[in-house]
């Protein structure tokens, strides 16, 4: 209904049937494990906004199909980091601008590119995530971002000049 102005944390908790979801009103926050194991979840209809979407620890926890769409349409920001987790997507190319809301362990992304705002990469960003071919960045990196990334073939360093590569960053990418 119009009256509806905003959802709460657990929501639609393990509503695994659940594929579509259908809002009047503009909801630009997703709390806690709103989506939680909505693994269905495909269609989110929201009006139109310019307003800056976030979303909670485990907003989407498990619904792949969802977070796909939002990763692909860089829907992506965070109030909280992982509201991805648990998800299994399989994309071409993804563009990051705000890598703190998903763990890169379950992505599938063939050409990985992060955002030349951000300047570091943490520890362990995308350890052993099978799927990386390629990945272009612009920042310092931390000890073990991309260890075992097993199809790591190429790394393209942006024009900024880098302070650190740490340790093992690229440790085991064969």
């Amino acid at each position: 209904p119009d009256s509806v102005t905003r959802i709460d944390l657990y929501t639609f908790y393990n509503c695994t049937s659940l594929e579509t979801v259908i809002s009047k009103y503009a909801l630009y926050s997703f709390p806690q494990e709103v989506f939680y194991n909505c693994y269905n979840l495909e269609n989110l209809f929201l009006p139109e906004t310019t307003e800056q979407l976030t979303y909670a620890k485990d907003s989407f926890y498990g619904a792949s199909k969802m977070a796909e769409q939002f990763i692909e349409n860089n829907l992506v920001t965070a109030e909280f980091p992982f509201a991805f987790r648990n998800v299994s997507c399989r994309l071409e190319n993804l563009t990051i601008v705000d890598f703190s809301v998903m763990d890169f362990k379950d992505i599938s992304v063939k050409n990985l590119t992060l955002s030349d705002a951000y300047y570091y990469i943490p520890e362990s960003f995308a350890l052993g995530n099978p799927y990386i071919e390629t990945v272009t960045l612009d920042g310092d990196i931390e000890y073990e971002a991309f260890k075992d990334c097993s199809l790591l073939n190429t790394v393209i360093l942006g024009d900024r000049t880098f302070h650190v590569v740490r340790d093992n960053s690229f440790e085991g990418c064969t």
